[in-house]
């Protein structure tokens, strides 16, 4: 039977991203009722997104030990999915920076924010 031993770094895929997240919702200077339902679903995003960019890892190192046969274009595809996701740290910043602005703030922030 085909096997593999994978190695993925724990802290840049899944810790620092919900940290980064789970800090960003706590310090946000909003009422503390909208604080706890952002970090609900910011943390359901965060884990959708971990789970995704795991599933891209294995899915794309499935192919070393012949469990799916993927296309030159596909492998180019999973590969940079891979280096995205998985290896660089930046994608660790910026989702949970893009899902706190997308679970925290609305339309009558910006204006609020404007005016002070």
């Amino acid at each position: 039977m085909p096997a593999a031993f994978l190695v993925l770094n724990t802290r840049s895929v899944g810790w620092l991203p919900t940290a980064l997240a789970v800090a960003l919702i706590v310090a946000t200077p909003v009422p503390w009722l909208r604080r706890c339902w952002a970090l609900l679903w910011g943390v359901l995003l965060i884990n959708a997104f971990v789970l995704f960019s795991v599933a891209v890892y294995i899915w794309n190192e499935s192919t070393t030990v012949s469990l799916v046969t993927l296309s030159p274009f596909w492998k180019e595809i999973a590969d940079a999915l891979e280096y995205t996701l998985v290896t660089q740290m930046g994608i660790s910043f910026s989702i949970p920076v893009l899902v706190w602005i997308a679970v925290l703030f609305r339309r009558q922030d910006v204006k609020t924010f404007a005016l002070t």
